[in-house]
């Protein structure tokens, strides 16, 4: 189970780095499935903050995961505090001098706490029909209007970036990522859900210009419009 592997990685993070504060909880939200007669909610997602308030190297981590079964390694599940913060409306750690809780709130860093890797960086690209490409293809298509398909492994939002960039990787991860989508800061109000969040682990297709950053296609999302979830039920569409 996810959920075990990751305890017992606390437990050894704990003896290694001494001491550690770890914060546990479900994500919360309307309409969610109750059981019992007090009716308590039963979250789909639940989250880990850990963080390292010892001195010289003050580090933190987070994890969002689903509350049940996944063949994932848990590293595949690391974010920011910041994330689940917006994620949940808690400010978890308002004690720490800001100019250190800036810091550690917004690493994903799994390597200043282990050497471990998660199984893979991605997932093996998606065969699809004529009109659609896969992220292996994309690259052959470069300044033209077309729909890549994929499924999402890594998502960033950088909020005090210049234009308040959020990148979301499909197939593989960063630094050896294949296809990349980003959306500005201005655009943010342009969708119904984080986008950081809400992606992560689905299958989506997105349609717009491909153009290059530093050789790798990109995509640029203006709108909830130009995206939709992958049915991996029907393996069709939902919209």
């Amino acid at each position: 189970q996810i959920g075990a592997k990751l305890e017992n990685k606390l437990r050894e993070w704990a003896i290694e780095n001494e001491e550690i504060y770890v914060v546990t909880g479900g994500v919360l939200k309307p309409g969610l499935k109750t059981i019992g007669e007090n009716k308590v909610s039963v979250p789909n997602f639940y989250y880990k903050i850990i963080v390292d308030y010892l001195e010289p190297e003050f580090k933190a981590l987070a994890f969002v995961m689903p509350n049940g079964s996944t063949k994932k390694h848990f590293l595949e599940y690391a974010v920011s505090i910041d994330s689940v913060e917006r994620l949940t409306g808690i400010d978890f750690f308002p004690n720490i001098p800001d100019v250190i809780e800036d810091r550690i709130e917004e690493s994903t860093n799994v390597s200043l706490w282990t050497k471990e890797k998660a199984e893979s960086d991605g997932v093996p690209p998606l065969p699809f029909k004529k009109g659609r490409f896969n992220t292996l293809q994309a690259k052959y298509h470069i300044g033209q209007e077309c729909k890549v398909c994929g499924t999402v492994v890594s998502t960033k939002y950088n909020k005090k970036g210049k234009g308040s960039p959020t990148y979301i990787n499909l197939d593989k991860q960063f630094p050896n990522h294949v296809f990349s989508i980003t959306i500005w800061g201005d655009d943010r109000k342009n969708f119904s859900f984080e986008p950081e969040m809400e992606l992560m682990n689905k299958a989506i297709c997105v349609t717009g210009i491909i153009k290059t950053f530093k050789g790798i296609p990109q995509l640029t999302l203006n709108s909830e419009s130009q995206m939709e979830f992958l049915d991996e039920y029907s393996g069709g569409f939902k919209n």
